[in-house]
């Protein structure tokens, strides 16, 4: 039996998505020495649908891209892997034609560029099938919301709607999803707070030799204003 979250991958696999990732990274020119454009993008992305990042140095001013999405703890590890390095930088003399160059083409259902054979579409392929099992990339429109699953903002704001559309004091089973959902969020914030404080240094060294000003994590603003979790 094929697992739940196969045919939504599978729907997201559309030859736009891959194209358009697989183009981002053919433009991103990444010679052999020279990845850490690559590894940015790629962690990011990660970052954004919720994977814990890290840029590993292997070399000065190389790190590795490496994404970790944490499961149950009993079951298989699965690991996609791949080099995001090119043979040439596309500036050798002997070299001719759109295939050698780091800008992406798209001609005839195909993209030429350099690396995208060998070996950037396969970074794409890997990428997209991961975005979309664990993120709902497809939330473009407010209509989307209707069609497609929803996160943790849409579900604390969903929340907001149903206490405040009362002229009563919110429900115990409101109190109850408060709960819940603030627990996750205290999650989310534990891991935000512990990658900034452990991997934001490393990362901003590898930013300063590239002369690219480093990240200032912002305080986190809250409300101040005491709140209760239970029924008054």
């Amino acid at each position: 039996m094929l697992h739940p979250g196969f045919q939504k991958a599978l729907a997201y696999l559309t030859s736009d998505n891959v194209r358009s990732l697989l183009t981002d990274l053919v433009d991103n020119s990444s010679p052999t020495g020279n990845e850490i454009g690559v590894a940015q993008y790629l962690t990011a992305r990660m970052r954004r649908i919720g994977m814990d990042t890290n840029l590993p140095l292997v070399d000065a001013g190389r790190p590795n891209a490496v994404g970790h999405r944490r499961g149950r703890g009993d079951g298989l590890n699965l690991l996609f892997t791949g080099h995001m390095d090119t043979s040439y930088s596309g500036a050798e003399e002997h070299l001719a034609g759109e295939g050698f160059q780091p800008k992406a083409v798209y001609r005839d259902g195909w993209v030429w560029g350099l690396g995208a054979n060998n070996m950037k579409s396969g970074l794409a392929a890997a990428l997209s099938a991961i975005e979309g099992e664990i993120y709902q990339v497809k939330l473009q429109s407010s209509q989307d919301q209707l069609n497609f699953p929803i996160k943790s903002n849409n579900k604390i704001a969903a929340l907001q709607g149903v206490i405040e559309s009362a002229d009563v004091k919110p429900t115990e089973q409101a109190y109850s999803v408060f709960r819940t959902l603030s627990n996750s969020l205290d999650e989310h914030l534990g891991r935000l707070d512990t990658a900034t404080k452990t991997r934001m240094p490393s990362v901003n060294q590898v930013l300063q030799r590239q002369k690219i000003d480093p990240i200032k994590a912002e305080p986190l603003k809250v409300d101040t204003a005491p709140v209760s979790s239970t029924p008054q």
